[in-house]
């Protein structure tokens, strides 16, 4: 726990507003104590738990994992328990999401759209045996895009989400992609039909600001490119088939 007493200090400024009561969002400017090794995590609950601020914000595992406590620090979308803090940091509620309070935003809206594309393992049958007998090249694929720990900065990130809310956005199409490289998902066609509809993959403009974010290098924009690619190749066999394979 930080104290007070410490010699040096460093100022941050802090997005306030509560949807509920505040007719604006406000900045509040705060100091704590600086400490080695210090990070985002560690000011907010220096604020909260010795200063009494009532900050409303996110933070679980503390270690890169859990993904809960995504922040805009000075403009970018980080992880609270990763970014170190720096003097004169602005810190805000990720962008592309409605604020709850504070530094807290909806991620309801966002999942349906996880959801939306069978984020889980589709069967044809029941495993004959366990351990399964997977090999490395097998799965090292839906292990690249599997590191998604559902940050959702890469939304937050995302400038088409901004103009079009209603684009599936980089961390379902990196759910879709994981799973479209699994050797056991049974459930392709279907997931790849979710994730090409309207406000699919096609939508994105690919700037790959998303991969630029992404603190597990999930690579989202890459996953994109994959489910694009399987798209296509799904449509032009299904064109060979009614074209009766001629050319």
């Amino acid at each position: 726990m930080i104290e007070r007493g410490a010699k040096e200090e460093i100022r941050v400024r802090v997005f306030r507003f509560d949807p509920s009561v505040d007719s604006a969002p406000r900045y509040e400017e705060h100091r704590a104590p600086r400490t080695k090794y210090m990070r985002i995590i560690d000011v907010l609950e220096y604020l909260t738990e010795v200063e009494g601020v009532n900050i409303a914000y996110r933070s679980s595992c503390g270690i890169k994992k859990c993904g809960t406590c995504g922040v805009l620090a000075n403009g970018v979308p980080k992880l609270a328990c990763y970014e170190a803090a720096e003097d004169g940091m602005t810190i805000e509620p990720l962008p592309n999401f409605s604020v709850i309070r504070d530094l807290v935003v909806d991620r309801d809206p966002y999942q349906e759209k996880i959801n939306s594309v069978l984020p889980f393992l589709v069967r044809d049958s029941a495993p004959g045996k366990f351990p399964e007998d997977l090999r490395h090249s097998q799965m090292i694929e839906r292990n690249r895009f599997d590191q998604c720990i559902s940050c959702l900065l890469c939304v937050a990130a995302c400038p088409i989400m901004a103009s079009n809310p209603g684009f599936i956005g980089p961390a379902a199409a990196t759910k879709a992609a994981a799973l479209m490289e699994d050797v056991r998902d049974a459930a392709g066609a279907a997931r790849l039909e979710t994730v090409t509809e309207e406000f699919g993959l096609w939508r994105c403009h690919m700037i790959g600001e998303c991969t630029e974010v992404c603190p597990a290098h999930a690579e989202p924009s890459l996953a994109i490119q994959r489910l694009r690619r399987r798209s296509v190749k799904t449509s032009l066999k299904s064109l060979v088939r009614r074209d009766g394979g001629r050319s």
